[in-house]
């Protein structure tokens, strides 16, 4: 995917990056995305943007894990309020009806026994609503880590937790790092040279700008300078690579929202014809 060039060459636009700094990490990338016409007549400031790229194993670990339980955690919650809710009814406590927010509380500082108990119902850990409330309790766990050192590690027991095959989850990241096509927020690029890593996940929504003194040719070409961190240059995408980061990257920064009057009026249409449509039928 990515090719390999002379390492006096000019910067150019899909160059591929490594950080490097005198604390020897070097597990972030960078493409450089601006415009090669820019470059060479100086139009950037002296500045060079480049979009954020990590090791695929560390996307998975603490990018795509954590997106994934942020959706599960938002389905439990969905399925959890009226069920609690519908407990504290019958049992008639002296308690308020339970929001999101308050579930989300609750079992912060709760155990998924301790609510259990207090909703007078029997722990039972292979009730689907207990077994929802480990989940739950597990991935709140995990977001109030201010390191949040292993995403995947979370998503793997709040996966046991309900039940699912780990086989389900390997397929799930498998599917992740399949992206040649749709509009992710995302793009997988495989097989780098002259790196320990198999490949690396471009962010798209992660841009900064760097000083064009803190990007070196090579390694050679930092020693050089004495540069104690910057980036060095290692590779070069294919043009049609390069090409789909710039596209994507342009889509998620032009995402536009609609007013929520339009929203309404879109649903409202929708229901309108496809009742019209099936009647039509009969």
């Amino acid at each position: 995917m990515p090719i390999d060039f002379a390492s006096d060459s000019d910067i150019r636009q899909g160059d591929v990056l490594r950080s490097f700094s005198d604390a020897g990490r070097d597990t972030d990338y960078g493409i450089v995305i601006t415009a090669d016409c820019d470059i060479a007549q100086k139009k950037s400031n002296n500045r060079i943007t480049i979009v954020r790229a990590v090791p695929a194993d560390h996307f998975v670990s603490h990018y795509w894990s954590v997106w994934e339980l942020e959706k599960i955690a938002e389905r439990q919650i969905r399925s959890l309020i009226p069920f609690v809710n519908g407990a504290i009814r019958r049992t008639e406590l002296a308690l308020d009806q339970l929001t999101a927010v308050g579930l989300r509380s609750w079992v912060i500082s709760r155990s998924p026994e301790e609510i259990f108990r207090i909703l007078d119902i029997r722990v039972d850990k292979y009730n689907k609503e207990y077994s929802s409330l480990v989940a739950l309790s597990q991935w709140l766990s995990f977001a109030n880590d201010v390191e949040k050192k292993d995403g995947f590690k979370c998503l793997k027991s709040v996966s046991q937790s309900l039940g699912r095959p780990e086989s389900e989850l390997r397929e799930r990241v498998r599917e992740a790092l399949l992206t040649s096509g749709g509009f992710q927020d995302y793009l997988i690029v495989p097989n780098l040279p002259q790196s320990s890593h198999d490949g690396m996940a471009v962010l798209m929504g992660e841009l900064v700008t760097v000083p064009v003194a803190e990007v070196h040719g090579s390694a050679y070409a930092a020693r050089v300078c004495d540069a104690d961190s910057g980036y060095v240059r290692f590779g070069r995408l294919a043009d049609r690579v390069r090409f789909a980061i710039a596209q994507r990257i342009s889509f998620v920064f032009s995402r536009i929202g609609m007013e929520e009057n339009y929203e309404d009026d879109c649903r409202i249409l929708a229901d309108l014809v496809s009742s019209e449509v099936a009647n039509a039928q009969n």
